[in-house]
């Protein structure tokens, strides 16, 4: 039988009410071959203590070395849970499979559709501006070449896209 491994949902919350988002609560809804589980961390960022359960079970208490990364696996059937804490962000891992990456390539997947990546076009073929609003105007155009890492994503125009001279 093949291993699946299916995010289905996460959720993060502060629960201390003196010091928000001084402990984080983060809990990962997942399948694995066809059956339902839920992992949990639980983490102090003012004691660095650590509270691990899977599916309701206590697996882990204890304490993050300080300047150090969390770390915490263990065996389900034959599958390799990890969750992993290396700052303030979190991820569970099975069989070395991000549960973080999955789910949000699900989530693109559902916003975009599962070919959108394939719709993008090429870094070396992202079209230039039209030249024939400046050929109306009487100016010379200097356009210079757009190259795909000198877009910016914000909606600002791309560096040395004109020349003033």
């Amino acid at each position: 039988m093949e291993s699946t491994f299916k995010p289905t949902q996460v959720t993060m919350e502060d629960v201390d009410e003196r010091f928000k988002s001084s402990k984080k609560h983060i809990i990962w809804h997942f399948k694995l071959d066809n059956e339902k589980h839920t992992a949990e961390l639980e983490c102090s960022y003012l004691t660095n203590k650590r509270r691990v359960t899977f599916d309701g079970t206590l697996m882990f208490t204890g304490y993050k070395p300080i300047g150090g990364v969390f770390q915490y696996r263990f065996f389900h059937m034959k599958h390799v849970v990890t969750i992993d804490n290396p700052g303030a962000d979190a991820d569970l891992l099975v069989d070395s499979l991000s549960f973080n990456d999955l789910y949000w390539q699900k989530i693109l997947e559902i916003m975009y559709g599962k070919d959108s990546a394939s719709r993008q076009p090429h870094k070396d073929q992202v079209p230039e501006y039209p030249t024939e609003t400046f050929k109306k105007a009487g100016e010379e155009p200097n356009i210079q070449p757009r190259k795909a890492h000198e877009i910016d994503l914000i909606g600002q125009k791309p560096k040395n896209e004109f020349k003033n001279g």
